[in-house]
């Protein structure tokens, strides 16, 4: 989901309601969209509530980050070993991520790229499970020892570690697939193959029947 940006009027006197608005710049809006929030006490068309203007602003900033990434683009590794996020993915980072991407080993010899904030909700996860377990423990050892944290530059590129290009078989030719909370950085030739053997082996009419319908 896109969100357009955010006006807050601030000109009106104080006796009078402070509205922060949701503009229709969005390809596909739901009625969240188009909410008109008032920070002295009412919210439209849900009825009214108490609420305080920083609450408000909270709230929206944390429902304006969209929860999925899914997107697929092809692109080339710069000389540098470079990878350029697109804008649409880079419109869905929330503040707390800071332009930045923790990378890892995949599945299917890709790369997976969590956002900052996705990857810190990871580690949470994996501190609630029982670490004295030796093989548990060494398993995140291995974990750690394979991530890299790869900030985005100023032309929003971030520096792909060797290991992990080696690891995926990405020399040039790149592919990312976005799924739900994370990326996934494919060698294209690679991708490509993967796909359409998901299409051949899975039907689609049952694929949107489980998911879609």
């Amino acid at each position: 989901m896109h969100w357009g940006l955010l006006w807050i009027i601030l000109e009106l006197p104080l006796n009078q309601e402070k509205r922060v608005k949701v503009p229709r710049g969005s390809s596909s809006r739901s009625t969240a969209d188009r909410r008109t929030f008032v920070a002295s006490g009412s919210l439209t068309p849900e009825g009214p509530v108490t609420v305080e203007t920083e609450n408000i602003l909270q709230e929206f900033e944390e429902a304006s980050t969209a929860s999925s990434l899914n997107h697929k683009f092809d692109f080339i590794l710069d000389p540098k070993k470079r990878l350029q996020i697109p804008s649409d993915i880079r419109q869905l980072l929330k503040k707390e991520d800071d332009g930045t991407f923790i990378l890892t080993k995949g599945k299917w010899s890709c790369i997976f790229a969590f956002p900052k904030s996705v990857w810190e909700q990871r580690k949470k996860r994996i501190a609630d499970m029982d670490l004295t377990s030796v093989e548990q423990y060494q398993r995140l050892q291995l974990l750690n020892a394979s991530s890299a944290t790869c900030p985005m530059d100023k032309q929003f590129r971030i520096k792909v570690p060797d290991e992990l290009l080696a690891f995926a078989g990405l020399t040039k030719d790149a592919t990312i697939v976005g799924v739900d909370d994370r990326l996934e950085i494919w060698d294209k030739q690679r991708a490509d193959a993967y796909y359409k053997r998901l299409e051949n082996d899975i039907a689609w009419d049952d694929l949107v029947d489980d998911l879609l319908l």
